[in-house]
C-alpha cells in the first residue's frame, strides 16, 4: 500500500484519478442498463442485444478518432463537447423507449451515445504518464487504475439492476448520464494535470508513408486486436445472457450481483 501512497501524493493525481473513476463509471452499466430497459419495455433480448452491440461498436470506432483529436487538440477541448452530446443522446434513447417509438428509432441515439463516449480510462492513464516519468511509479499507477476499472464493473452493474428493477426500467441508463457529465466535468476542468498538446514532427510536405502510419500494421498490434476484439464478444454476450437466464429463473433483480461477481477476481489481480 505504500507504493500506492506515494503515486496518489503527487501534485493533483488523487484528485484527476477520481474524477476519472466517476467518469468511466457509466461505461459498467451502459450494457446491463441498456439490456434491463429495452427488454422490459419492448420484450426483445434480440433487440436489446442489437443495440447494444450497434453502442459497442460505435464506441470502438468513435473512441479510435476522438484519442487521436485529443492528441491534436488537448483533453478538455474535445472531450467536454463530446461527452454532453454523448449523454444527450442517450437521454433521447431513454425518452423514446418510453414513449415506446419504434425499434428502429433506438439506434441512431444508441450509435451516437456511443461514437462520442470516448475511453475516459485512458485519458486518465495518460495524465499519470505526465505525471510521473519514473517506471516502477507508472507501474503502480497502472495497476491501481486496472483496480479501479474493475471496482467500476462490481458496483455498476448491482447499480443498475437495482434502479432498473427497483425504480424504473429507465432509471439504469439515467445513472450513467449524470455520472458521465459530472466526472467528465470534474477531471477535465482540471487543467494543471492535463497533458500538453504534442507538436507535429513533421508537415504535410514530408509525412511517412501510409504504412508506416497504420498503427495495425505495427509488429503485434493486429494480435493484440485480434484477442481484445474476442474479449470484447465474451463480455458483451455476457450481460444479455445473464439478464436473459436470471429472469427466466425468476430472480432478474440479482442479474446485476452475477455481473458483479465475475469482476471481484480481476480486482483482486489488479491490486
Amino acid at each position: 500500500m505504500r507504493a500506492y501512497r506515494r503515486i496518489l501524493s503527487l501534485p493533483g493525481a488523487w484528485q484527476f484519478s477520481a474524477a476519472g473513476l466517476l467518469a468511466r463509471s457509466g461505461g459498467a452499466m451502459m450494457g446491463i442498463g441498456l439490456v434491463l430497459m429495452v427488454s422490459a419495455l419492448y420484450g426483445s433480448y434480440g433487440l436489446a442485444g442489437a443495440l447494444a452491440a450497434s453502442n459497442a461498436v460505435a464506441w470502438a470506432l468513435g473512441t479510435a478518432t476522438l484519442s487521436n483529436m485529443v492528441d491534436r487538440y488537448g483533453q478538455r477541448r474535445v472531450m467536454y463537447p463530446a461527452v454532453i452530446v454523448s449523454a444527450s443522446a442517450l437521454a433521447l434513447l431513454v425518452v423514446f423507449a418510453m414513449l415506446g417509438l419504434p425499434a428502429w428509432t433506438l439506434f441512431p441515439p444508441a450509435i451516437i451515445s456511443g461514437a462520442t463516449g470516448g475511453a475516459p480510462g485512458a485519458l486518465v492513464r495518460a495524465r499519470w504518464n505526465h505525471a510521473t516519468s519514473d517506471p516502477g511509479m507508472l507501474h503502480t499507477a497502472y495497476s491501481l487504475e486496472s483496480t479501479l476499472d474493475e471496482v467500476t464493473f462490481v458496483v455498476g452493474p448491482v447499480l443498475a439492476t437495482a434502479l432498473s428493477t427497483g425504480v424504473h426500467p429507465a432509471a439504469g441508463l439515467i445513472a450513467p448520464i449524470v455520472s458521465s457529465l459530472l466526472g467528465a466535468h470534474l477531471l477535465y476542468s482540471q487543467r494543471a494535470t492535463e497533458p500538453p498538446v504534442l507538436p507535429r514532427s513533421y508537415d504535410s510536405s514530408d509525412r511517412p508513408p501510409l504504412t508506416q502510419r497504420l498503427v495495425l500494421l505495427a509488429p503485434g498490434v493486429g494480435a493484440v486486436v485480434a484477442v481484445n476484439l474476442l474479449i470484447g464478444c465474451v463480455f458483451g454476450s455476457i450481460d444479455v445472457s445473464v439478464v436473459a437466464a436470471a429472469t427466466e429463473w425468476g430472480v432478474r433483480a440479482t442479474s446485476g450481483v452475477v455481473l458483479a461477481v465475475f469482476s471481484v477476481a480481476s480486482g483482486l489481480a489488479g491490486i
